[in-house]
C-alpha cells in the first residue's frame, strides 16, 4: 500500500531533483521512491551483517572458554579484529570490502 507524504525542500534543490528525475524518465516522487528503497535495503543489510558477525563472535567466544563458564557480559577474542572487518566479512553487498574482509576472517 502507497502513501502520501508531505516533504519540504529548499526551492534550488526541489529544482535540481526535478532536473535529475526527468533525466532518467522519472517523477520526483519515483526518484525518491527509489533512493529510500535502496537506502533502507541497504540498512537491512549491513544489520543482518551485523548480527552474523556478533553471532560469529559468540561461537567463537563459546568454544574459546567452553560452554560450561557461565556467561560473561563481554566478550573475549584471542586478538583485537575491528568490529567493521566482521560486519563487512558478512555483507555480500560491500563489494571489495566483503572479500578483503572475508580473507581476513576466514
Amino acid at each position: 500500500m502507497q502513501r502520501k507524504i508531505t516533504l519540504t525542500l529548499e526551492d534550488d534543490l526541489l529544482t535540481k531533483a526535478r532536473v535529475l528525475a526527468a533525466s532518467r524518465n522519472r517523477s520526483v516522487s519515483a526518484l525518491l521512491r527509489e533512493e529510500l528503497s535502496r537506502l533502507v535495503a541497504k540498512d537491512e543489510a549491513y544489520e543482518a551483517a551485523k548480527r552474523a558477525a556478533l553471532k560469529r563472535l559468540e561461537r567463537a567466544h563459546t568454544s574459546a572458554v567452553g560452554p560450561s563458564l557461565p556467561e560473561p557480559s563481554f566478550t573475549i577474542v584471542p586478538a583485537f579484529v575491528d568490529a567493521n572487518i566482521l560486519i563487512y566479512a558478512e555483507d555480500l553487498d560491500a563489494g571489495s570490502k566483503h572479500t578483503i574482509a572475508r580473507a581476513l576472517v576466514s
